[in-house]
């Protein structure tokens, strides 16, 4: 049987373990609520690991995947932001100079593949289909948002 691990920062009826670590998140009748932090509030809004026919990216391939959310009215710069598969190495995968709109959503594979065009962006890391934990941090490595996966049983 495989599995699929997903997160969402909306509704939902899973529980979610948020440690003390992350104290910049609150979690609300099942809601996680991100706090606005050093000024910007971009949020891990979902991901999906051992992605087999979501999305596939432009060279084939069935790719892991997360989505980062603009939740403000201004345009804000990814530059000097990074994303990690580690708690402990927060600036492991640097975002190119990159903007998010506002409202506006930002598709990342998690390929492994550390590439970056007009069209497509991928990470240095895949996101483990047994669970592990996604964080996203600024320029000194404070974390921005943070996820810890669940594990579901493959549909």
């Amino acid at each position: 049987m495989r599995r699929i691990v997903f997160a969402s920062h909306s509704l939902s009826r899973w529980h979610f373990n948020v440690q003390s670590v992350a104290q910049k998140t609150w979690i609300v009748f099942g809601l996680l609520i991100p706090l606005c932090l050093n000024g910007q509030n971009i949020v891990i809004n979902e991901f999906a690991s051992d992605n087999e026919q979501i999305i596939q990216d432009k060279h084939g391939d069935y790719s892991d995947w997360l989505e980062l959310y603009n939740t403000t009215n201004d345009t804000l710069s990814l530059d000097g932001h990074y994303l990690s598969d580690d708690l402990y190495e927060p600036m492991k995968w640097a975002f190119p100079p990159i903007n998010i709109l506002p409202g506006d959503y930002l598709l990342v594979f998690a390929s492994k593949k550390n590439l970056y065009d007009s069209i497509e962006i991928h990470t240095n890391f895949k996101i483990d289909s047994d669970g592990e934990i996604l964080v996203l941090s600024d320029a000194t490595g404070s974390i921005v948002d943070l996820l810890e996966p669940i594990t579901l049983d493959f549909d």
